[in-house]
C-alpha cells in the first residue's frame, strides 16, 4: 500500500479569525505548535512560551470537525489568494503540474454558527 500525505487545509487568518471563528459559548483554541513538539492554546491549561527562537514557519491552525485549518505561520503570512498564484507560477516555471500544488482551502459556508 502506498502512503499519501493529504494536504492540510486552509483559510485566510483575515477572513477567518474573528469573524468566524468566535463564539460567546465556549472557547475556540488557536494552536500555535513550535519546534519542541508542544502545542498552545489561549485556552487554560494549555497556554505557555509559544514562541522561541526557531519557531518561524511553525502552524498556526484551528480546530474544524473534520480536520485542522492552518490559518498563519509564526512570523510568516498564511494562506492567501496570492500565495496560490505564486505556487502556480513556480511549479510552471519547473515544468510541474500546477494541480499537483493546490491549496486546500477550508470552507466555513458550511457552519452556519460560525457565520456572523
Amino acid at each position: 500500500m502506498t502512503k499519501s500525505v493529504e494536504p492540510i487545509y486552509v483559510a485566510e487568518y483575515s477572513a477567518v479569525i474573528p469573524s468566524k471563528y468566535t463564539t460567546s459559548c465556549s472557547p475556540m483554541p488557536l494552536l500555535q505548535t513550535e519546534q519542541l513538539g508542544r502545542c498552545y492554546t489561549y485556552v487554560s491549561p494549555l497556554t505557555g512560551d509559544v514562541f522561541k527562537g526557531g519557531d518561524s514557519g511553525s502552524p498556526d491552525m484551528i480546530p474544524m470537525p473534520d480536520g485542522l485549518v492552518m490559518v498563519s505561520g509564526r512570523t510568516t503570512t498564511g494562506a492567501r489568494p496570492q500565495m496560490q498564484l505564486d505556487m502556480d507560477y513556480l511549479t510552471e516555471l519547473l515544468g510541474l503540474d500546477t494541480n499537483s500544488y493546490q491549496l486546500n482551502w477550508y470552507d466555513f459556508d458550511s457552519y452556519e454558527e460560525l457565520n456572523p
